[in-house]
């Protein structure tokens, strides 16, 4: 079974797209590495997740605006919902290939760049999903869809349009573990 997004809480709306980059989750070494990066090479990244405070303090340039609390619910979505571009990194720590946020980005209709995995290439193809391997591929097609709205667009429409399409949710998850195990109501 794969992560998933649910129909609730996960859907597009008509936000205006504020936010240049977002990142949602917690602090990681490596995660840092590349949003400095980012941020190094003028790119505006927004940050939001739990363990971030222990580089609030340090000397970081203007790019990178680093919020240290979790974004819950409804904040959660508007959040991804009013961003141009959402990243999504892999926990090392938990060997991940995906994440729940691999499907829940593109169920808002969001453009996701995200690490290059088997998995990722599975759920989504690269008409559906940016992939990226390094730090300077991913500054690279960050430039690139930042100033190329339409392609951005169709992308992160394509993405939606698989989640629909295909069981990525919760509720779809229920309806086939139900039929497969013969559960009753």
């Amino acid at each position: 079974i794969t992560q998933a997004y649910s129909k609730k809480h996960h859907f597009p709306s008509k936000d205006i797209k504020k936010i240049d980059v977002l990142f949602i989750g917690c602090y990681e070494k490596d995660r840092f590495k590349y949003l400095l990066f980012l941020s190094e090479n003028n790119i505006k990244v927004t940050i939001f997740g739990n363990g971030w405070k222990r580089i609030k303090n340090e000397n970081l340039n203007n790019n990178l605006d680093i919020n240290t609390k979790p974004l819950l619910g409804d904040d959660y979505r508007k959040a991804i919902s009013q961003s141009k571009i959402c990243l999504c990194f892999l926990r090392k720590i938990n060997f991940d290939q995906h994440t729940s946020r691999s499907i829940e980005i593109p169920a808002i209709s969001t453009l996701m760049i995200a690490e290059k995995t088997n998995e990722h290439l599975k759920l989504f193809d690269e008409n559906e999903a940016v992939y990226f391997i390094d730090e300077k591929d991913l500054l690279m097609k960050v430039k690139y869809y930042l100033f190329n709205k339409k392609e951005r667009e169709k992308i992160a429409n394509n993405g939606y349009q698989r989640c629909i399409s295909s069981p990525y949710s919760y509720e779809d998850m229920w309806v086939s573990i139900k039929q497969n195990s013969n559960v009753k109501n």
